[in-house]
């Protein structure tokens, strides 16, 4: 029974190589984007320590479904440097967020999904690591240059709360935007 179990997968996997060649016809399979942005922090902990915004960068990748519809998966990651109110030393925060969702239109588009963040505060006396889920909504506009490539502004808000030990609840998300530089395959 187990032998062909694994005939039937190479039989789907067959199918589906043999199917790569007409993906053109549909129009875009796909697109790779790298983009820089700002990122500002809803929290007022976050804001006092570390100022309001963050620059941040992110790498996406998506496949087109289906008319204008489509998955992406985006890694990204921010930074922010502060000082400690109490010591007055220096201190960082990295947060890596990773969003993995639809994404519907193609020259004016929207798009949300799930977001799981892995974030870190570090100084000279202590280094604190975690992470956390939440979701991210946004929208925005691609203009193609010349083909393949496309140039992409987009905004959007991230949800992603943290609870520390002491039971405080950090809002490691907020409002964001991007300048995206595409490469349409």
């Amino acid at each position: 029974m187990r032998g062909g179990k694994v005939k039937n997968r190479r039989g789907i996997l067959a199918a589906l190589l043999l199917c790569l060649p007409l993906l053109p016809l549909w129009g875009e399979t796909g697109s790779l984007s790298f983009s820089v942005g700002n990122q500002w922090s809803q929290d007022g902990y976050v804001k006092d320590l570390y100022g309001v915004n963050s620059l941040r960068y992110n790498l996406e990748l998506q496949l087109n479904l289906w008319k204008g519809i489509g998955l992406f998966g985006r890694y990204g990651r921010a930074s922010q440097f502060g000082k400690t109110s109490l010591l007055g030393e220096e201190t960082e925060l990295t947060m890596d967020p990773a969003v993995v969702g639809l994404k519907v239109g193609s020259t004016v588009f929207v798009k949300g999904g799930a977001l799981w963040m892995h974030f870190r505060e570090k100084s000279d006396r202590f280094d604190f690591k975690d992470n956390v889920q939440g979701w991210y909504a946004g929208g925005g506009v691609r203009l193609k240059l010349f083909k393949p490539v496309a140039l992409a502004v987009e905004g959007g808000y991230s949800w992603a709360d943290y609870e520390n030990s002491w039971g405080e609840t950090l809002k490691l998300g907020g409002a964001s935007t991007d300048i995206s530089l595409v490469l349409i395959f």
